[in-house]
C-alpha cells in the first residue's frame, strides 16, 4: 500500500514537471515571436516573418524612375557664352523661350544672362510608344535639316566701330546700304575679331537700307541693338575686325581706327 502511494506522487510530479515545461515554452515561443516583428521594420532590407523563429529576408529591388524624373534627368544644360540670348537658344533647341525662363525660375525674358550660367533646356520628352518606335530599326532615309545657303550678293559690311575701348558706349555698327536687295537673315553669323574675340548673332534680320548695333555692355536685344554682355571693353585702335557668314565667307573687313 505504501508503495503505490509513493509511485503515485512520483508520477504526480513528474506530471507536474512536464506541464510546467511545456507552458514556459509556449510563452517563450510566443515573445520570441514578438520580439521578431517589432524588429523586422529596421532591419535595411524588407522582411517577412513566416514561421516562429523563422525570418525570410525579401530582395531589395531598384527604384525606378517616373516619366518626370526622367524628363529632368534627360534634359540637356546649355552654358551661356558670349553673345548668347534667350532667344537664340529658344532657336537652337527649338524649345520656346517661356519653357525656358520657367524652367530655370526667371523672373521675365528680359532677365540678363551671364557668361558661364547654366540653363536647363526642357526639351520634349517623346511618348513611351514613340521612344519604342524610335528604337526599332528603320531603312528609311532621314534628311537632316540645313539652314539655307548664304546670299553672296547680299550687299552687308561693317560700317564703323563706335568708341573703341569704352565700354558703356562701344558699339559695331552692321549695315547693309543697298535699298535693291532682299532681307537678310543674320542668325549664325559672326564677328570674328583678330584680338581673339568672336560675337555670333542671334535670331535678326538685316533689311535694306537698314543697321544693326552691337553693344559691347549689357542690355536687352531689339530688332535694331544686340547686346554682347560684356564687362569690360572688346576693341582698340589697330583690331581687325570681319563679318563672317554662316559658310565661313568673309563678307567685310573693317580696322578700328
Amino acid at each position: 500500500m505504501l508503495s503505490r502511494r509513493v509511485l503515485f506522487y512520483l508520477l504526480l510530479n513528474v506530471f507536474v514537471s512536464v506541464m510546467t515545461v511545456l507552458v514556459t515554452l509556449w510563452f517563450w515561443n510566443r515573445g520570441t515571436a514578438r520580439q521578431l516583428a517589432e524588429v523586422a521594420p529596421t532591419l535595411e532590407q524588407p522582411v517577412e516573418v513566416v514561421a516562429d523563429n523563422v525570418v525570410e529576408v525579401l530582395p531589395t529591388l531598384t527604384p525606378v524612375l517616373d516619366a518626370t524624373q526622367e524628363a529632368a534627368v534627360a534634359a540637356p544644360v546649355h552654358e551661356v557664352v558670349a553673345g548668347d540670348t534667350l532667344g537664340g537658344i529658344a532657336s537652337q533647341y527649338e524649345v520656346d523661350v517661356e519653357d525656358i525662363v520657367s524652367a530655370n525660375n526667371m523672373t521675365s525674358e528680359s532677365e540678363i544672362l551671364n557668361l558661364g550660367q547654366k540653363l536647363i533646356i526642357p526639351v520634349a520628352q517623346p511618348e513611351p510608344e514613340e521612344a519604342a518606335a524610335a528604337a526599332l530599326p528603320t531603312s528609311a532615309v532621314v534628311e537632316l535639316a540645313t539652314l539655307p545657303p548664304a546670299n553672296l550678293d547680299a550687299n552687308v559690311q561693317i560700317q564703323a566701330v563706335v568708341d573703341p575701348g569704352v565700354s558703356s558706349a562701344e558699339a559695331i555698327e552692321i549695315v547693309a546700304p543697298s535699298d535693291d536687295a532682299s532681307a537678310i537673315p543674320m542668325i549664325n553669323w559672326k564677328i570674328v575679331g583678330s584680338n581673339g574675340r568672336e560675337f555670333v548673332f542671334p535670331e535678326i534680320t538685316l533689311y535694306p537700307t537698314g543697321e544693326v548695333r552691337i553693344n559691347t555692355g549689357p542690355g536687352v536685344n531689339t530688332a535694331t541693338d544686340l547686346y554682347w554682355n560684356q564687362t569690360s571693353a572688346v576693341w582698340t585702335a589697330g583690331d581687325s575686325l570681319s563679318l563672317v557668314d554662316p559658310e565661313g565667307n568673309v563678307r567685310s573687313t573693317f580696322i578700328v581706327p
